[in-house]
């Protein structure tokens, strides 16, 4: 049972135009959630739409009813005319406004109520429901929840079985981390039995990636460097190597994870450079937390995934977190 359901039902049932948003960097989770919120409530009659700050990456084309989706750096006057119209916000996969980046500024002043959906630690969005479970391997596993709290599974077609299923299998690499729950593996059963194609998802979300991205994580991998605690890995990209091999929105999502299978690395950093700042993603198994690295700059997440941005050069990163890990 969902804590106070009910309220959420009433503000679902007196609006009309809802606006529903994710994550700066949009990956699967964000994308596949929020789409499947967007089919939920138009199959109540509802006006819904889906906005991100900027693009998702291209592998990600093929994901049902994502041309619908409007980007904010791409179309700013069609995005603020939707949310000026809006009267219900959904926020989803984040939980802290500055994960919205440009967004922010045009959403965090809205008179309108409030939904989050969120599995990150510690949500610090005010809001008028909040559905947030740090436990939960992803936030479509929450959609899944919340769509069927709501209206029983009968209101998951296809459709949204499959963004949902995008959205838990990306966020837990295949069901190969974050997925230690029974009750998980029940609503992946149920999505299969909604016709969902496991093996046929796993094929476009992991093996349609283009070879410069595979130099890339070639090239990257080549300068992985084991810190002086020997069961950390750290990866560096500046702008100009992620130039050279033509990159693409999302083409290092995934690297961070790859060190971990070397014995005993239990930890891994990737810093690289983009649009002058520097981001830095990290990972870890086990009992090694690394949000609380992360929250040190600024940043946070979970126990074994989270990240932060600086604008400071990289070399400094590079050695302020090598300084931490000893």
């Amino acid at each position: 049972m969902i804590e106070n359901i009910e309220v959420a039902r009433s503000l679902i049932e007196h609006s009309s135009k809802i606006l529903l948003t994710g994550h700066v960097r949009p990956d699967g989770d964000a994308i596949g959630a929020t789409l499947a919120l967007r089919r939920y409530l138009m199959s109540l009659g509802k006006e819904a739409t889906v906005i991100l700050p900027n693009a998702y990456p291209n592998y990600y084309s093929w994901i049902p009813d994502i041309q619908s989706i409007l980007i904010l750096e791409n179309n700013q006057a069609k995005v603020t005319e939707v949310i000026k119209e809006a009267d219900l916000l959904f926020c989803v996969d984040y939980n802290q406004l500055s994960r919205i980046s440009a967004l922010r500024p045009l959403v965090e002043p809205l008179k309108i109520p409030r939904i989050v959906i969120d599995h990150h630690i510690g949500p610090q969005i005010p809001c008028d429901f909040l559905y947030s479970v740090s436990s939960a391997s992803a936030s479509a596993e929450l959609v899944y929840r919340f769509i069927c709290e709501m209206s029983g599974d009968g209101a998951i077609d296809l459709t949204i079985a499959t963004q949902i299923m995008i959205g838990i299998t990306t966020d837990t690499g295949g069901l190969s981390f974050s997925c230690n729950n029974p009750e998980l593996y029940h609503i992946v059963g149920n999505l299969v039995a909604k016709g969902v194609d496991r093996n046929n998802l796993n094929i476009k979300l992991f093996h349609t990636y283009s070879v410069d991205r595979f130099k890339l994580m070639s090239h990257c991998l080549s300068k992985m460097e084991i810190l002086a605690d020997g069961r950390t890995a750290l990866m560096t990209l500046t702008e100009k190597e992620q130039k050279k091999f033509n990159y693409q929105v999302g083409d290092t999502e995934g690297f961070v994870n790859m060190p971990l299978t070397i014995q005993k690395i239990n930890r891994s950093i990737l810093i690289r450079e983009e649009d002058g700042e520097v981001k830095v993603s990290l990972r870890s198994e086990g009992d090694n937390p690394v949000n609380t690295i992360a929250e040190l700059f600024g940043g946070g997440g979970h126990k074994n995934a989270a990240g932060f941005e600086a604008k400071l050069p990289i070399v400094e990163v590079v050695d302020r977190l090598k300084r931490l890990v000893r």
